[in-house]
């Protein structure tokens, strides 16, 4: 079951984003927060258990797909693709939006053929860059 995503999930969407991104580091929950007081990102349920997620947002006729994830105990179900098309429909119907954008990583095949299947089209290559600081 798809629905939206409310504060009160953000505990147990933090375990499974740690785990999706093997991470040693937590979103913050103010983050989280954001998104789910926008009331446009969604959660998927399994047997009252959150399977997957996807962080949206929406600001006038434009909307963004944030992170993405599927627990790996639910992988292979097409949670993913569910989500995304769900998300299309509330941004086409609850808010007539006309574009769609979404950054991932250009070294990740799997993710590029995951939108690309979803009738997604590259616009650019994102450079990224970093710093230590000692």
């Amino acid at each position: 079951m798809i629905r939206k995503m409310v504060e009160a999930d953000i505990p147990e969407l933090q375990k499974i984003d740690k785990i999706c991104f093997n991470t040693k580091y937590q979103r913050r929950f103010e983050l989280m927060k954001t998104f789910a007081d926008e009331k446009v990102s969604l959660v998927y349920e399994c047997n009252g258990k959150i399977a997957g997620y996807i962080f949206n947002h929406v600001l006038g006729s434009f909307a963004w797909f944030g992170t993405l994830g599927v627990h790996p105990d639910y992988r292979g179900k097409n949670i993913g693709k569910e989500l995304v098309k769900e998300s299309i429909d509330i941004f086409h119907n609850e808010f007539n939006v006309k574009n769609i954008g979404l950054v991932t990583m250009p070294e990740s095949s799997y993710n590029i053929g995951f939108y690309l299947n979803l009738g997604f089209s590259p616009k650019q290559l994102a450079l990224r860059l970093s710093k230590n600081i000692d």
